[in-house]
């Protein structure tokens, strides 16, 4: 071979890399985003007792902090996973809740503003039971459903309940459901009967007991449970428990079982139905501050704690009877 003929398959090799191919271009991977791990929440903080935004109020979402606007806006990021909220600011009830921050979304949050018609001590009587044990206060208890109520149709002697009282006992209760719960809730179904559904979650039955020396009550009541009792006295003796020509029950006293049974204890004034001694007369409505702290509480879920932080989960409170 000469040396032009070995230059020539030299020259060949070097561009045809000697087999006649082109060289093939490397595969570059596909730009993979990595994985979102943070989350944006944005809302607008409001009063939970009149609505109106509230500015300047400080909001840690955890480690991350910041403060609503004017307008109670605010927007912070996180990231995914559950998040405990703590909001803060002089004029308002400090309060804690928990929120999923798994997905960017819209967040509104409320508290509850101090002054007003706001009374912390008569909320804690009417929510916390400390008219009746102010040394134990219980977390909030409620119904989150329309209840079903159960009216036996004969007492606990089985003696027949006549109809007025029963008739009485029913408009009352339907009544006054939704003046208890902000509107929230109403009576769902009215059964009557010589059962019970006591244990039955979503109803509370009502029963009737005889008149015993040993009750000086006109009533008691299982407070906030679903599947409880009202029970209601008529004619104890040394009490006045009927209305003269009306019922044997009087309507003062359905109306303030019913409150228990909704989630309410006893306060300190005898112009409230939940009055923890005994009231006169045959009927009366909630009171406007009963009413007025009766619907912060239904914006609060079960086991609410003073002075106002939401339980991290769903939680199940033991029963307890109230007269």
């Amino acid at each position: 071979m000469t040396k032009h003929r070995a230059w020539l398959v030299a020259a060949c090799c070097l561009t045809a890399s000697c087999g006649g191919k082109s060289p093939t271009a490397p595969t570059v991977p596909p730009q993979v985003p990595p994985p979102v791990t943070t989350a944006t929440l944005t809302g607008h903080i409001t009063a939970t007792n009149g609505g109106q935004p509230l500015g300047g109020v400080n909001l840690a979402f955890g480690t991350t902090q910041t403060i609503s606007d004017p307008s109670g806006a605010f927007s912070t990021m996180m990231p995914f996973g559950t998040v405990r909220i703590s909001i803060t600011a002089a004029m308002i009830v400090p309060r804690t809740l928990s929120a999923a921050a798994n997905v960017s979304r819209e967040l509104p949050l409320d508290a509850i503003v101090l002054g007003g018609g706001f009374d912390p001590n008569f909320y804690r009587q009417l929510v916390r039971n400390t008219f009746d044990a102010p040394a134990s206060m219980q977390p909030l208890r409620r119904w989150t459903m329309n209840p079903n109520i159960y009216i036996r149709t004969v007492n606990e002697a089985g003696a027949i309940m006549d109809l007025k009282t029963l008739d009485v006992t029913e408009a009352v209760l339907r009544e006054t459901t939704p003046m208890w719960t902000a509107g929230q809730l109403s009576v769902a179904s009215v059964e009557r009967g010589t059962g019970t559904k006591v244990g039955v979650p979503g109803w509370i039955t009502v029963r009737f007991a005889p008149p015993t020396i040993n009750a000086k009550i006109c009533g008691q009541a299982q407070v906030g449970v679903s599947g409880g009792a009202i029970d209601l006295y008529s004619n104890t003796p040394g009490i006045e428990c009927r209305c003269a020509g009306l019922s044997d029950i009087r309507p003062l006293t359905v109306r303030h079982e019913l409150g228990h049974a909704l989630g309410f204890f006893h306060t300190d004034s005898a112009s409230d139905v939940m009055a923890g001694f005994g009231v006169a007369g045959c009927d009366a409505l909630p009171s406007a501050r009963e009413r007025y702290h009766a619907a912060i509480a239904y914006r609060r879920p079960v086991g609410n704690m003073e002075p106002d932080a939401d339980p991290t989960s769903a939680i199940a409170l033991a029963p307890m009877s109230v007269q």
